[in-house]
């Protein structure tokens, strides 16, 4: 009789590792921009500082997970001031390049195509005072764009939603 011949594989090798979803975090803040993280203590410190929570624009991922791309967070070193985000290394390089900013790293990571379940992570710009505002709420990208004259500049990517308690509602200020 046989002997059986047992094979083992490294469950590493065969199943992508599962990431754990955190939230991203929206505030707003007094000097008028609006300020996105993943962390905690840094939305603690922001809030304490300068920074009213809007609340949570979708959950995204900390570490790369199958199907995502990294979204680069910089910030200005120029008279406009505040956060940028983007998901474009070329864009990430243009924007250090032409108009001052400094790279902060990878701020998250979510899907480049929808995936069942995911919802599309807009970009708008206020042309007033060049804040880029994100969200993953068709209802308030429109707002936006039709009561303050926001500008869409598409999709960033695609990120799970959040708990419906924990939706970020915009704070309209006036211009």
């Amino acid at each position: 009789m046989k002997k059986p011949v047992i094979v083992l594989f490294a469950l590493g090798t065969l199943f992508a590792q599962a990431q754990e979803k955190v939230p991203l975090y929206r505030l707003l803040c007094r000097s008028g921009e609006h300020f996105y993280t993943v962390s905690v203590p840094e939305r603690t410190k922001a809030e304490s500082e300068a920074c009213k929570a809007e609340g949570e624009v979708g959950m995204v991922y900390t570490s790369q997970a199958a199907g995502t791309i990294p979204v680069y967070r910089l910030v200005s070193t120029g008279k406009i001031g505040g956060h940028f985000l983007t998901a474009s290394s070329a864009e990430r390089a243009e924007v250090i390049k032409r108009f001052n900013y400094k790279p902060e790293g990878i701020a998250f990571y979510l899907f480049s195509k929808q995936k069942p379940g995911t919802i599309a992570m807009y970009r708008l710009l206020d042309p007033h005072t060049e804040d880029h505002f994100y969200t993953a709420n068709a209802a308030e990208r429109d707002e936006a764009e039709q009561k303050d004259g926001f500008k869409a500049e598409g999709v960033l990517g695609y990120v799970w939603p959040t708990a419906p308690e924990k939706v970020a509602k915009r704070i309209v200020r006036p211009h």
